[in-house]
């Protein structure tokens, strides 16, 4: 009984406050509260604050990041002989620290470390590898009549992986909006579609791919750069402060696959950059100041055979959890 007074007079507090406060400054007010809600979680818990945490999620998933940086180096078409040292350094050592807990972590690492070992030609000891059982592959080489597997859904979806490995062929404009169409049955808040895609080819591209630092060993390659961005004119209240990067993730992956049905090679490039940069971009395009850049996504024609990096996903025990109601598993 004393929550719902509380709550009629909280409302019946705003209402009065709203008759003095003119819309555009409550507004304001209403955007910086939600601001400063998603602020204070990501201060209190990210590891953006806690770099060298040693909760066991984050540092798993340091590690995850660190080994990708060396999956990706070893699918390159011709990766530079004992290249991100210092990683594999990282990784030897934590490696030896934790292999009396192992788990898939380190059995993806060692499979990372093995492969490494091999690309360099290093005799085993060179590493002091600690041995562990089953270690998970690192890459897989593919064939580019092999790479879309149309049986069904989930092996479609399996069969899809980044590709760094282009022949360097532009990929038609055509061909892209075939994808683009595609991708417009992406699901987005109330059918808004925020979402907008600028293509680049030649010099462009070039210049564009240097405030990107994820494209390296490849960039040369890439046979069309899409930027996706979500326009923040589609949004009206002020809960959506973070809906342009949900409707652009959507729309951004169903474009992957999208390119990946069409048969060419796709790679997402982050876009997790300062103002500064975010600003460079925008003076040498024709992005627009309301337009939230979501991600980069690099296009490329297929060789006939390549090498991808498998990125092992965690296990499914990792990811869901029963919340409420019942299930009929054991």
């Amino acid at each position: 009984m004393m929550q719902i007074i509380f709550r009629k007079i909280k409302n019946k507090i705003k209402s009065w406050i709203r008759c003095f406060i003119p819309r555009n400054v409550w507004v304001e007010i209403l955007l910086i509260t939600n601001y400063f809600y998603f602020y204070r979680r990501i201060r209190k818990h990210s590891s953006i604050t806690s770099y060298d945490s040693k909760d066991g999620f984050s540092e798993n998933t340091k590690y995850i990041m660190y080994s990708h940086s060396i999956e990706k180096g070893l699918s390159l078409k011709a990766p530079r002989k004992n290249f991100g040292k210092e990683t594999i350094d990282k990784l030897v050592s934590y490696v030896a620290e934790k292999k009396l807990n192992e788990n898939w972590v380190l059995r993806m690492l060692q499979g990372v470390l093995n492969e490494y070992q091999r690309f360099n030609n290093w005799p085993s000891a060179t590493c002091e590898l600690p041995p562990i059982r089953d270690s998970l592959r690192a890459t897989i080489s593919v064939a580019r009549s092999n790479f879309v597997n149309r049986d069904n859904f989930r092996d479609f979806a399996k069969s899809r992986h980044s590709v760094r490995n282009f022949t360097g062929e532009k990929v038609a404009y055509k061909e892209i909006k075939k994808a683009i169409e595609i991708a417009q049955t992406a699901p987005s808040v109330c059918n808004r579609q925020s979402a907008k895609v600028r293509v680049f080819y030649d010099d462009e591209m070039r210049e564009v791919l240097k405030l990107q630092n994820g494209n390296r060993g490849f960039d040369q390659e890439i046979g069309a750069l899409l930027i996706i961005t979500s326009d923040t004119k589609s949004f009206f209240y002020s809960g959506e402060i973070n809906q342009a990067f949900v409707d652009g993730g959507l729309f951004s992956m169903m474009l992957l696959m999208a390119l990946h049905d069409l048969g060419y090679g796709a790679c997402m490039l982050n876009w997790c950059v300062s103002g500064a940069i975010d600003r460079k971009l925008r003076d040498i395009t024709k992005i627009g100041e309301s337009e939230i850049v979501v991600m980069f996504m690099a296009v490329g024609v297929l060789p006939e055979f390549f090498k991808v990096a498998l990125s092992q996903r965690r296990p499914i025990s990792e990811v869901v959890s029963l919340e409420g109601g019942s299930s009929d598993e054991a």
